[in-house]
């Protein structure tokens, strides 16, 4: 998200009282704490018509924003900037991204200062994950997994496939699979959904013992948004699916036409090269 190009609602230094703060007479006496909002969302649409409704109400969204600010309260200001974002972001679907800055006018620091806070930007990414299992009950480990990812509160599960039985690929002396691809919604970073996913993987006892072994549940990152990312821990796009009918045919029933962003192929178009490979 490119912020200097895009519109964008400002709302600036709101004045509220909260208890927010690690101190305890942070927390039982409370402070005056300074709220700014940069709310990104397309405003052409409602200029050209002249309609709130395709828009967002900043009267409003300040007294919401304040009000959770208020109601819920946190040890940081980075923890409280970061969950009114994502709360935004779930309140205003129409919302691109938002900017949160908190400041404490009072802060407990001995120099003199104009302005002390945290100011942290998120937005919703677009992201599909592939899952396997081929040990126990395989469609309630698919179906368990899916819902860890629900429990997430940075991540909302979109659209789910079909689940698909698949032969063991690269080391094959093991039960079949079943196989799902899912869309999710997500403010989590990358290496922040990997973590969700090993989470997902952990919580049914996922264990790496033999490589493309069996395995109760196997939570993969297919596809984050446009972005190509290669570290020693998380390969995006992942480097094999092209590879892998099992996870190509669960991505077409959810997203034909979703572009891999180093092939510019789209999903079907990957899934008949792959098929034409195996003749």
């Amino acid at each position: 998200m490119d912020q200097s190009k895009m519109d964008h609602i400002f709302i600036n230094e709101v004045p509220f009282y909260a208890n927010h703060g690690v101190f305890a007479e942070e927390k039982s006496l409370g402070q005056t704490f300074l709220l700014s909002l940069k709310l990104f969302i397309p405003m052409e649409e409602a200029a050209i018509g002249d309609d709130l409704k395709k828009t967002i109400h900043y009267g409003e969204a300040t007294q919401k924003a304040v009000a959770f600010l208020q109601e819920n309260t946190y040890g940081l200001l980075e923890t409280a900037a970061h969950r009114l974002a994502v709360w935004l972001l779930d309140e205003y679907p129409r919302l691109e991204g938002v900017t949160v800055t908190l400041s404490k006018p009072g802060a407990p620091v001995r120099f003199s200062f104009q302005s002390l806070g945290v100011s942290v930007t998120r937005s919703r990414h677009t992201a599909y994950l592939s899952l396997g299992s081929n040990l126990g009950d395989r469609k309630a480990m698919l179906d368990a997994g899916i819902d860890r990812l629900k429990q997430n509160p940075e991540i909302r599960v979109k659209k789910v496939s079909e689940y698909i039985n698949t032969p063991a690929w690269g080391y094959t002396d093991q039960p079949d699979f079943l196989n799902a691809a899912v869309e999710i919604k997500t403010t989590l970073s990358p290496q922040m959904l990997l973590a969700a996913c090993r989470d997902a993987e952990a919580s049914q006892n996922r264990t790496r013992q033999i490589h493309w072994g069996p395995r109760t549940l196997d939570v993969d990152i297919l596809l984050y948004d446009d972005e190509v990312i290669a570290t020693p821990d998380l390969v995006i796009p992942h480097p094999r699916m092209t590879e892998r009918a099992f996870v190509l045919q669960p991505m077409t029933m959810i997203a034909p036409g979703v572009c891999h962003p180093v092939l510019h192929m789209n999903m079907e178009q990957l899934l008949e090269q792959l098929n034409e490979k195996r003749g």
